[in-house]
């Protein structure tokens, strides 16, 4: 069953910060259909009027992970999408969206939750993605996946079909290590894809945030959950 989210946010949608879109970002393939189905397909309208989509994740029934420069007026969220043009919405949930409190414009803990009402119903085409487990947990592989919605070449419109794409985390590229991973290469999320999930043997360890131009070379951004999970677990549970 899909499911639309309303909900009032403020405005703002940057994928790119200092040049990924004049290169072209290839690679990757079409996902099985409803292989992914913690992703959830999300539109939203900017002041301007104009709509925009992000991606994001359930990470429990009653709560969708994403990037805080998401942030837009009148947000539909769609799980157990696979197809944007299948999409039927069919009912409307209350949303709250809750910002990192130390959430900064040049994506420092670029990461939100939205609170769902009522919780959405758990099916074959909409299930959970596992978060890390401690703060200081590290993938335990480099090998990880991206799936998304977004745009697979410079000035290409976003995908109608869910897509995803092997990229490789890069210690070494001197990222702010605390709060963010990297990867680097031709093949890796673009425009479109942001709020989706860095994913690494079945866990989501980053929020795609950010893609920057370092050294003539493409570098994809990701808020690191690990570091956010004392405010995570603040938020999604409340009473303990």
């Amino acid at each position: 069953m899909m499911h639309v989210l309303w909900v009032l946010l403020p405005m703002m949608l940057v994928f790119n910060r200092g040049g990924c879109m004049r290169g072209l970002i290839l690679g990757g393939h079409e996902a099985k259909p409803h292989s992914r189905p913690y992703m959830v397909y999300i539109l939203y309208r900017r002041n301007s009027g104009e709509t925009v989509s992000c991606d994001g994740f359930l990470v429990r029934e009653d709560f969708v992970m994403t990037a805080a420069h998401c942030k837009g007026h009148s947000m539909l969220v769609f799980p157990g999408v696979h197809n944007k043009s299948a999409i039927k919405p069919d009912s409307r949930l209350r949303v709250t969206q809750h910002v990192h409190p130390e959430y900064s414009s040049d994506r420092r803990n670029d990461i939100m939750l939205l609170k769902l009402s009522p919780n959405v119903t758990l099916t074959n085409w909409v299930k959970l993605l596992q978060l890390p487990q401690t703060e200081h947990e590290a993938a335990n592989t480099t090998a990880c996946l991206v799936p998304g919605w977004g745009a697979t070449a410079r000035g290409g419109e976003n995908s109608q079909v869910l897509r995803e794409v092997n990229v490789t985390v890069d210690p070494s590229l001197n990222c702010d290590t605390s709060r963010t991973i990297c990867t680097r290469g031709q093949a890796g999320p673009f425009k479109g894809d942001s709020g989706g999930p860095l994913v690494c043997g079945n866990v989501a360890y980053g929020v795609v945030a950010a893609c920057d131009i370092i050294k003539g070379k493409i570098t994809y951004q990701y808020t690191r959950i690990a570091h956010s999970l004392t405010w995570i677990n603040k938020i999604m549970n409340p009473l303990h």
